[in-house]
């Protein structure tokens, strides 16, 4: 897990887990929020990611990416398995096409959640979008708000190199 910097007084964690062993083990313990971010190609990471995250007490899921909305399902249902077998409190859920808005809506953690003291974005892309994100944490402590467009897909990493 890499710092990434803080938003308002939250600190911000990036995690790619793509080709990284152990990745499980690099969750945090103590309270805390996910930014997931899935594309294409990355379907066979998502329910690892959604059974690790809940076992690691995640309080809120915030998905975005190609794959946000099927991301956001495994995770519901999750959810839905262990709600079954248990009375524990369970997370809640949230994606869009829309990687500002979603990435804005995880910083500023609207309801139950919000002051959870740490977000982490799990990164299962290729492609791989910390610039970017690192690029919208500034503009979000610069009072910046994101486009309401139905869809907005980040600059990922390796587009930037070519």
């Amino acid at each position: 897990m890499e710092l990434l910097g803080k938003v308002r007084r939250r600190p911000i964690y990036y995690l790619s887990i793509r080709n990284k062993q152990n990745w499980e083990r690099l969750l945090p313990k103590e309270e805390w929020v996910v930014f997931t971010i899935a594309n294409k190609g990355d379907e066979e990471l998502v329910y690892p990611v959604a059974k690790a995250c809940i076992d690691h007490k995640v309080g809120a899921i915030y998905s975005a990416g190609e794959l946000a909305y099927w991301t956001e399902q495994a995770f519901d249902e999750e959810i839905v398995w262990r709600k079954l077998d248990s009375e524990e409190e369970m997370p809640v859920t949230t994606a869009s096409n829309n990687f500002d808005e979603e990435f804005w809506m995880a910083t500023h953690q609207m309801g139950a959640y919000q002051t959870s003291p740490l977000l982490l974005c799990v990164d299962m892309t290729k492609k791989k979008v910390r610039r970017y994100i690192k690029s919208l944490m500034q503009k979000i402590n610069d009072e910046w708000l994101p486009s309401e467009e139905q869809h907005l897909s980040p600059t990922y990493d390796e587009d930037k190199k070519a």
